[in-house]
């Protein structure tokens, strides 16, 4: 089981995913930097869902 730490990792990498993915000139890149932070939150809900903890507790 990960720490609050990791999700926290998770939820930054999430987080950047999606700015970088807002900031890409081309499609292609922009939709593979939103798959990555789709991958980083699927995480982040598998390990709650596991844990019992809620995300919005790490946005605290």
């Amino acid at each position: 089981m990960l720490s609050d730490r990791d999700k926290h990792y998770h939820l930054e990498r999430a987080r950047i995913e999606m700015d970088l993915a807002y900031q890409a000139e081309h499609r292609s890149v922009a939709e593979a930097h939103m798959r990555l932070s789709a991958l980083h939150m699927g995480r982040i809900k598998a390990l709650d869902e596991s844990s019992g903890s809620s995300v919005a507790a790490l946005r605290a």
